[in-house]
């Protein structure tokens, strides 16, 4: 696989445009005019898909803003920096669908009727936007370690650059079937328009609660992720607005319970030990045993070790691995300086290469915070681009993909590709 290094689209200047923008965007292009295709031969108001863009999309931005804040992944002072990623898929449709909700309550307009009209155009353009998380590098699962399993899209490239599972792909699948099942199954065996969107609903939260099951890169949030207790809420509360339809509330809530038992056994629980510091045994008074000396000492003769068994590079250093000699031996790097301009994150330093020759590989400067945890890097780079250095000294720069202020951690500069002379 070819890791992707292209999350902006276009530049005018110095403003970026980036593909996850461009795919929201899409999504809801998509969706709305679904939707209003589908209006058109419903008794609504011909241009309320129109309407309802206008009025959800402010009001989407400022929950999915508001939510990514509450969830942490984004810090309260970059809330109104838009350029600053982080938007809560959840916070964005609650905010959203309230604002809509309350406009069609001020027109009077029929509820169930735009639901229905609305489903599939909804999921459909929720699995466009979920591309642009295969652009920001985000919504993956473990890594992958099968060989046969390296190959796109079940797996990609995470914010770490190394090769995972795709979980983004997989919701999008998930969206797919979704409009699939709508017009195959859903609208000719559903009877209430209302329950159809809401069984696609409780059907979306099932899946994608599956899904996040296997994501390594999701907000904790105690036994689940904030993710999952959004899905675990939505799901419920639909499920509980469908029994209500059908005035079956209360067998529904008992039902509801054995279900929310069947979600918390799918919980991705975290392996741990119990150590307890063993007793220190006290010494002895006397020995326990002495060992009386041999009559004869024993003699061991070692094979001589010949040097020319030995892989050595072009100035006779031993190379004793391959992938991280030149990495090891001959680069070090030093004076570098990590500074923050118009809200980007950026390094610039000095790299040394003491080798006889050009060497070319690839390397990346990862920050931690105090509990071990990676939360930001950026690959190395010469003014040419990649990392090509010269004999002495090169001047390296690098962009710093992060969430928090890394200016004040330490770092570790970690080979991703080896290092060989060119």
């Amino acid at each position: 696989m070819t890791r992707p290094d292209f999350d902006i689209a276009f530049s005018i200047g110095s403003f970026h445009v980036y593909w996850y923008a461009l795919l929201v965007v899409a999504g809801i292009a998509a969706a709305v005019l679904l939707t209003d295709r589908r209006v058109q031969k419903r008794p609504l108001p011909k241009e309320i898909s129109l309407d309802l863009c206008i009025l959800g999309v402010p009001f989407g931005v400022l929950g999915a803003r508001l939510f990514a804040c509450l969830s942490g992944s984004v810090s309260w002072s970059r809330f109104f920096d838009l350029s600053y990623p982080g938007l809560s898929l959840f916070g964005g449709l609650s905010f959203a669908a309230g604002a809509i909700l309350l406009y069609l309550a001020l027109r009077k307009a029929d509820v169930s009727e735009l639901l229905d009209a609305a489903a599939p155009g909804v999921f459909l353009g929720l699995g466009i936007r979920v591309w642009g998380d295969f652009f920001n590098r985000s919504h993956y699962g473990p890594l992958v370690e099968t060989s046969a399993h390296k190959w796109f899209p079940l797996a990609t490239f995470g914010s770490d650059l190394q090769i995972h599972y795709a979980a983004f792909f997989y919701e999008f699948l998930l969206c797919l079937l979704l409009v699939l099942l709508y017009y195959t199954w859903v609208r000719r065996r559903v009877k209430g328009k209302e329950d159809r969107f809401l069984l696609l609903v409780m059907l979306f939260c099932l899946g994608r609660y599956l899904i996040d099951c296997i994501r390594v890169d999701g907000i904790p949030a105690g036994p689940l992720s904030f993710d999952q207790w959004c899905e675990v809420g939505l799901f419920a509360l639909c499920f509980l607005l469908i029994m209500r339809n059908k005035k079956l509330l209360r067998p529904g809530a008992a039902a509801l319970l054995l279900m929310l038992g069947l979600f918390a056994g799918c919980v991705r629980q975290d392996a741990w030990l119990s150590y307890r510091i063993p007793e220190t045994p006290q010494p002895t008074t006397t020995a326990i045993h002495t060992p009386s000396p041999t009559r004869e000492p024993v003699t061991i003769t070692f094979e001589p070790v010949l040097g020319e068994d030995f892989l050595t590079d072009r100035k006779g250093i031993p190379i004793l691995d391959k992938d991280t000699h030149y990495f090891t031996y001959y680069l070090s790097f030093y004076d570098m300086r990590v500074y923050e301009e118009e809200g980007y994150t950026y390094l610039d330093g000095l790299c040394l290469n003491a080798f006889d020759g050009t060497l070319t590989g690839e390397a990346r400067i990862c920050f931690y915070d105090a509990d071990g945890k990676l939360v930001g890097f950026g690959a190395l780079h010469t003014a040419e681009g990649g990392l090509t250095l010269a004999v002495g000294e090169n001047r390296i720069y690098a962009e710093i993909l992060s969430e928090v202020d890394v200016q004040a951690l330490s770092a570790v500069i970690e080979q991703v590709a080896p290092f060989n002379p060119a």
